[in-house]
C-alpha cells in the first residue's frame, strides 16, 4: 500500500503557463483499501468499523480520505521529476514574459510613429501594430495572471523567479526551485538585454525627422516582428510549450498575426524608399 501510495503521490502537472506544480495522491488506492473492510494502513493506523481513520497528518472519517503532503525526504527519481518540473515551469513562464516584452516594445515604438511619422501608410501601419500588440499582451497578460505568474513591464524589474510549490512538501518545492533556477536567471538576463536594445533604439529614432525616421521605423518595426517570430516558432517545438493547447493555440495565432504584420511591412519598405 505504502509504495502504492508513494507512486500515487508525485504526479505532478505544470498547470498552463504556471510555475506552481499540483500533487495529486491517488486516492483511488486508499479508498479501495477502506472499502475492503477498514484496511489498517495508515500513518497513525487505527481503524474502526471499517472506516480509516487517519493520514499521513490528519484524520479520515466515516469513509473520507483526507490527505496531505507529506514532509519527507525524496529519492531520487522523485527529486529528478520536480527538478524537471521546475525547468518546465520556468521556460513556460518565461516565454510568457518574452512574448509580453516584444509586445510592449512594438506598443512603444507604434506610439512614437503615431505622432512623428511623416508618411500617411506609415501612420497607418504604426496604429494597427499599437491595437494588434495591446490586444496579444493583455491576452498574455489574463492568461498568464490566472495561473499566478507575474508578468515583468518593460519600465520596471525583469521578471522573478515563478517556481514555487503550492500544495507540496518543501522537499519537493526545494528541488522544483532548484531546477529552475538556472533557468531563471539566464532568461532574467535574456529579458534584461532585450528591454535595453529596445530602448536604446527608439532613443535613437527618437532624434530622426521626416523621411529618415519612416524608414527608421519601418526598420526597426520589421526587426521586432522577425525576433518575435522566431521566438514563437523555437517555443512550439518545445515540449513544455506543447505540453499546453491554450498556449500553442494562442501561439499559432501570434504566429499568423507577425506574418500578416511582415507582409504590411515588406510593402512599407517599398513606399518608403
Amino acid at each position: 500500500m505504502r509504495k502504492n501510495m508513494r507512486r500515487g503521490m508525485w504526479v505532478a502537472a505544470v498547470l498552463g503557463l504556471s510555475g506552481t506544480a499540483v500533487l495529486a495522491d491517488d486516492k483511488s488506492l486508499i479508498q479501495d483499501r477502506t472499502r475492503q473492510g477498514g484496511a489498517q494502513d495508515t500513518a497513525q493506523g487505527t481503524t474502526t468499523q471499517g472506516t480509516t481513520q487517519g493520514t499521513t497528518q490528519g484524520t479520515t472519517t466515516q469513509g473520507s480520505t483526507t490527505y496531505e503532503a507529506p514532509n519527507q525526504k525524496l529519492g531520487h527519481e522523485e527529486r529528478m521529476a520536480a527538478e524537471s518540473i521546475g525547468r518546465n515551469a520556468e521556460a513556460v513562464a518565461a516565454l510568457a514574459n518574452q512574448l509580453a516584452l516584444f509586445d510592449q516594445q512594438q506598443i512603444e515604438l507604434a506610439k512614437m510613429a503615431e505622432q512623428q511619422a511623416s508618411n500617411p501608410e506609415v501612420k497607418t501601419f504604426a496604429r494597427n501594430l499599437r491595437r494588434d500588440h495591446e490586444r496579444n499582451l493583455a491576452e498574455i497578460e489574463n492568461w498568464a495572471g490566472a495561473r499566478q505568474i507575474q508578468i515583468a513591464r518593460i519600465e520596471g524589474a525583469p521578471p522573478q523567479e515563478s517556481v514555487g510549490g503550492s500544495g507540496v512538501s518543501p522537499e519537493m518545492d526545494e528541488a522544483m526551485r532548484k531546477g529552475g533556477s538556472k533557468p531563471a536567471v539566464k532568461e532574467q538576463e535574456k529579458w534584461t538585454r532585450t528591454r535595453d536594445e529596445g530602448v536604446q533604439a527608439r532613443g535613437e529614432l527618437a532624434g530622426l525627422q521626416g523621411e529618415k525616421f519612416d524608414k527608421g521605423f519601418v526598420k526597426q518595426a520589421k526587426k521586432g516582428e522577425e525576433r518575435a517570430r522566431e521566438l514563437v516558432r523555437e517555443s512550439r517545438q518545445e515540449d513544455a510549450i506543447k505540453a499546453d493547447q491554450s498556449l500553442s493555440a494562442f501561439l499559432v495565432k501570434t504566429e499568423t498575426q507577425l506574418d500578416d504584420s511582415l507582409a504590411s511591412i515588406k510593402k512599407l519598405e517599398k513606399a518608403t524608399k
